[in-house]
């Protein structure tokens, strides 16, 4: 199993705004490929673990952490479970006890797993970052589709200075927008 964390050198490419040339620059850091599969973005649904939030936007069919080792278990040839991206899902909101002691039980299993979380950020604690960063976690999700209400652009410019600054501490987090497609469409970015 290799180190999740270790990383090679690529060149980034971004695009200069003012001539709308695509220029290289810098460096950039891209996990290293060990041969071994990702499943890039797997929910758990089992309210044995932790209930579903009130309110939720729907109830899922029971998905267990179980079910989703077998599932990977039969993605490769020698039986083993590659590398997993747990990411919390909209019925649980923002309580991640069960994104949580999925990660401890992969870790107990020597599972590589990591993790996008959904937290409220004006009150999360540091220790509560902390630990989910022990845990696996290198990001945070912004939930903006789930519940189908138009979304607010002020307020998402908002929450994702904030998400941002709750986690610039935290090696190699990111913040990740669940939203509607329009809000890719440029208007949000000009803001």
């Amino acid at each position: 199993m290799s180190d999740p964390d270790s990383c090679i050198s690529l060149p980034t490419k971004i695009a200069d705004a003012a001539s709308g040339q695509y220029i290289i620059q810098g460096i950039s850091n891209f996990p290293q490929h060990d041969g071994q599969p990702f499943d890039t973005h797997v929910h758990v649904f089992d309210p044995r673990l932790g209930p579903y939030a009130p309110g939720r936007p729907y109830t899922p069919e029971d998905a267990p952490l179980s079910k989703l080792i077998a599932f990977n278990e039969n993605l490769t040839t020698d039986g083993q479970v590659g590398n997993l991206v747990l990411v919390q899902p909209s019925p649980y909101k923002t309580d991640c006890t069960v994104l949580l002691q999925c990660l401890r039980d992969l870790r107990n299993r020597n599972i590589n797993a990591r993790a996008i979380v959904v937290i409220d950020v004006d009150n999360v604690t540091d220790h509560a970052l902390e630990e989910m960063h022990q845990l696996g976690a290198r990001g945070i999700r912004l939930n903006f589709q789930a519940d189908g209400r138009e979304v607010d652009l002020t307020k998402l410019a908002d929450m994702l200075h904030k998400a941002a600054s709750r986690i610039q501490h935290l090696p190699g987090w990111m913040v990740q927008l669940y939203v509607p497609v329009w809000v890719w469409e440029g208007k949000f970015w000009r803001l």
